[in-house]
């Protein structure tokens, strides 16, 4: 039988999952906001503790990644299908926008950074740890949740990703003071259901992370 949740710890608990949230969000705001040396690496190891520290060891299986054989095969295939799909659809409404005369945002490269550089981090640092944090400490949380609180297969699929798609959308809108990083959302939508068919966190971080090269190409191109 599994542990209920007063056996695993108060942090199951979806009142303290989003105090946790909060106290690492205005942490990541202060740093991005005061220029914090080392923010760069400040800003993700703080998504990282957020996902970890409250795990105890029967809960690491919410952070599971999906390197064995079989599970990386099916997050493998989920990431390249969904992106077949989306990745093609996004850069449509782009454009679209574009040519509707919407402001194209601002690069998403600092001056002076290499492309390659900026590739390697956003898939090492913003997508690996943002993906711990949202989808799979989160995310995960809250499903548990669910399904010890709901009844039907579709309310407790949906509630979870849903919920963490708008914390993760509300943190960028935190970080940046821009309420137009709300529509981040989305994608947050596709890697919490990404996190919910695989049960892994693989197909996320590699859609995450195509998703915020694809932006920067798209950025470009518009500029």
């Amino acid at each position: 039988m599994g542990k209920t949740n007063k056996e695993r710890g108060s942090f199951t608990n979806p009142l303290y999952c989003l105090l946790l949230f909060a106290v690492v969000t205005v942490a990541v705001a202060w740093v991005r906001r005061f220029d914090i040396p080392y923010g760069s690496i400040l800003i993700p190891a703080l998504w990282g503790m957020g996902a970890i520290l409250p795990l105890r060891a029967a809960d690491t299986d919410l952070l599971t990644l999906g390197f064995t054989p079989p599970q990386f095969i099916k997050g493998l295939k989920y990431f390249i299908l969904s992106s077949v799909v989306v990745f093609p659809l996004y850069s449509g409404v782009f454009y679209a926008s574009l040519y509707l005369g919407f402001t194209v945002p601002a690069g998403l490269i600092a001056p002076g950074t290499s492309i390659f550089n900026w590739i390697i981090y956003n898939f090492i640092a913003v997508a690996f740890f943002e993906e711990l944090f949202f989808r799979g400490y989160l995310q995960g949380r809250l499903a548990e949740y669910a399904k010890s609180s709901f009844i039907g297969a579709r309310k407790v699929f949906w509630l979870p990703v849903v919920a963490a798609a708008f914390l993760f959308a509300l943190a960028h809108v935190a970080v940046d003071l821009d309420p137009a990083r709300m529509a981040v959302f989305f994608p947050g939508l596709l890697f919490g259901w990404l996190r919910a068919k695989t049960g892994f966190l693989l197909a996320p971080i590699l859609s995450h992370g195509c998703a915020n090269v694809l932006s920067m190409l798209l950025i470009s191109s518009g500029s």
